[in-house]
């Protein structure tokens, strides 16, 4: 039942991917400030990247994989000037226990009410996001859109995109960058 879900959300972020109106260059309207899990605000950064991976649940299997991932390249992001945060529908007290299960360093963002969700259109199955990546630049646009991402490989991917400029640092799910 688990990898029937998981196929659905992957399938539904792709078909929903091209029906969505979120656009490369869009400068989608954040909120100035995002509160994570421990209640702790956390200020967007204006002239960082932001990196924004949504996730299904906290506690899956691909869920900590792609979070284990993006902790272990933490450090590289903060020295490219990038802030990233992991986002789910989780409520906070779940993310907390994931958070310290797995000694996660990335900020986690309980995104309850899709806040977040609907300012990048990222698919739904039930409560559950789809596993979609988004980065916006410096400048507050929107430079990459990836629906469907590889949980193992989604980090290093993004990290090479943001260090290189290079599309091409993309293998899995459907992406769009600029």
């Amino acid at each position: 039942m688990k990898k029937f879900l998981v196929a659905l959300l992957l399938t539904s972020s792709l078909i929903a991917g091209a029906a969505l109106a979120l656009q490369l260059g869009d400068t989608p309207a954040l909120p100035a400030t995002l509160t994570d899990s421990y209640g702790k605000s956390q200020p967007l950064e204006k002239n960082a990247y932001r990196v924004f991976f949504f996730y299904p649940a906290a506690s899956s299997s691909g869920c900590t994989t792609q979070n284990i991932e993006y902790t272990k390249r933490y450090a590289e992001f903060i020295s490219a000037k990038t802030q990233v945060f992991g986002v789910s529908s989780d409520d906070a007290k779940d993310q907390c226990a994931f958070i310290e299960a797995q000694k996660l360093k990335v900020p986690q963002i309980p995104d309850q009410k899709s806040v977040l969700g609907r300012i990048f259109e990222v698919g739904t199955i039930l409560r559950y996001y789809s596993r979609d990546t988004i980065v916006v630049a410096p400048d507050g646009k929107i430079v990459s859109v990836r629906r469907g991402v590889n949980p193992a490989s989604d980090a290093s991917e993004v990290l090479k995109f943001i260090k290189t400029g290079d599309c091409k640092s993309f293998t899995s799910g459907s992406s769009q960058c600029k």
